[in-house]
């Protein structure tokens, strides 16, 4: 009786462990990927914001200087 339950409690720590891998991997498969971004892509968002006619030049300039202060490819927002 006691080889028995062994192999149970062998049989079921392994299948837990097996259960488990399977949920960690397929949870790390299903999360949305980022997406880097480089220098062209914060060039051409750049050119967006400065040809929309719909925005004011002053919220212009500061969604450029934010996008540029979250990249890093540029001076952030002047502390005043």
């Amino acid at each position: 009786m006691e080889k028995k339950q062994t192999i149970l409690l062998v049989v079921a720590i392994v299948g837990i462990l097996l259960a488990v891998f399977l949920l960690v991997r397929n949870y790390r498969a299903t999360q949305p990927q980022f997406e880097t971004v480089g220098p062209q892509d914060v060039e051409r968002e750049i050119q967006r914001i400065m040809n929309d006619p719909q925005m004011p030049p002053q919220a212009k300039r500061a969604a450029i200087e934010t996008l540029r202060a979250r990249t890093g490819t540029g001076p952030g927002p002047q502390q005043r």
